[in-house]
């Protein structure tokens, strides 16, 4: 069992760490398919044991150079069995059972195994899986859009190629009271549509929902789903 902490490096509105060999993409959503969905071009990210694939993929998936030059060559998710702090400029990824934080929100996850929480999209009813690799919601509806605001490129990993998309404004709201004005980038190519009916979800949740709160994702242990914290 291991607890090691590390300081959060943002890049591309995104969450990465250095963990002394690699840079790392904090990365709720991905998934490979098969056992544990963490991987690395060494099999490890810090102290934990992790799934291995090549550098040409990396390359591919994540499509970015750091700062200091070095691509990222590992993706954490968290929901592999680590409970994982993100306070101030620092994360903390446990593979032990946390004592829950004090908080001001909790978002429970209503699945067994992947981040999906209960809410609504303008006001539609709405199943979110909870992407903390992804820098804003995104949804596959044309119906759920309201007013469009802006369009910007994406690099979309699936099709391995930048897409065109348009932002709209959007009003999410959970059950437990928590309501967020913000932005949701639609994507309607059909391989993204066709992944989310497959998980019966309507949008991805992304990392900016949180930007003004720190965060705590439990998948280990009694109380697994996301909380929100006020800022010290």
């Amino acid at each position: 069992m291991s607890k090691v902490s590390y300081e959060i490096v943002r890049k591309d509105e995104r969450l990465f760490f250095y963990d002394g060999k690699q840079y790392v993409l904090f990365d709720s959503g991905f998934t490979k398919g098969f056992g544990k969905n963490s991987v690395s071009v060494s099999g490890e990210i810090g102290p934990f044991k992790v799934g291995t694939m090549n550098d040409a993929f990396f390359s591919s998936f994540i499509n970015l150079v750091m700062d200091d030059g070095k691509k990222v060559t590992a993706v954490l998710n968290p929901m592999d069995g680590y409970n994982c702090i993100l306070k101030g400029n620092t994360l903390t990824v446990s593979d032990e059972e946390t004592e829950l934080p004090k908080h001001e929100y909790v978002f429970d996850f209503v699945d067994a195994y992947l981040p999906l929480i209960e809410g609504s999209i303008n006001g539609k009813q709405c199943r979110f899986f909870f992407d903390s690799g992804a820098r804003m919601t995104m949804f596959g509806e044309r119906s759920i859009a309201a007013e469009k605001v802006r369009s910007y490129k994406e690099w979309m990993a699936m099709l391995g190629q930048y897409a065109e998309l348009d932002v709209y404004k959007l009003t999410l709201e959970f059950q437990n009271g928590f309501k967020y004005e913000g932005e949701g980038a639609l994507v309607e190519d059909y391989r993204y549509r066709a992944a989310a009916q497959m998980m019966n979800i309507r949008a991805m949740l992304g990392i900016d929902i949180f930007k003004h709160y720190d965060m705590a994702i439990i998948a280990k242990g009694a109380g697994r789903g996301i909380y929100l914290m006020s800022k010290a």
